[in-house]
């Protein structure tokens, strides 16, 4: 089961009524756990500082984004920003995220700091888990036993910014 975004963009009338931003590119189709915490505490598994907690749809919202707002009844923690609120929070603060890679990962991870791809969890008959002092000296000592697959956890910094657009780095 996921959990999914809906984000509606709404101006502010010369008479003071909002309306919604029809034209506004659809910028957040795919799940990501790590804005949803970040911009209101929703599965944040990681910890992350969220911007708020969900505040509810604001009383004053415009008519088409209320009625889309109580379409689905099993739709929760509706929450609503500024774009001040977006702009003043700190997008460059550094969280630790780790995950296993394999050996050609940890090559990778060691030239540059971060991966090109890890796993939360592996599994398999094959797989053998190692520190990675082990994988340094299986690296250099070119002593791998063809039968296994060998991975080893890993741990590198992500901003916030990178989180929040599903980035690897």
């Amino acid at each position: 089961m996921g959990c999914d975004m809906f984000l509606h963009i709404e101006k502010r009338t010369p008479s003071g009524s909002w309306v919604q931003v029809e034209d506004f590119p659809d910028i957040y189709s795919d799940r990501n756990y790590y804005l949803y915490a970040i911009l209101a505490g929703v599965r944040n598994e990681h910890g992350l500082d969220s911007i708020d907690f969900p505040r509810g749809v604001p009383s004053d919202v415009s008519h088409t984004v209320d009625q889309l707002s109580r379409k689905y009844p099993g739709y929760y923690s509706h929450s609503h920003f500024t774009v001040k609120q977006l702009c003043e929070y700190d997008w460059n603060k550094q969280h630790a995220v780790h995950g296993f890679v394999t050996v050609d990962g940890y090559k990778f991870f060691k030239e540059h700091g971060y991966p090109t791809i890890y796993s939360r969890d592996v599994h398999g008959d094959n797989v053998e888990f190692i520190t990675s002092d082990e994988m340094d000296a299986l690296i250099e000592n070119m002593s791998f036993d063809s039968a296994k697959s060998y991975h080893t956890n890993i741990q590198w910094q992500k901003s916030y910014a990178v989180l929040s657009s599903k980035g690897i780095r």
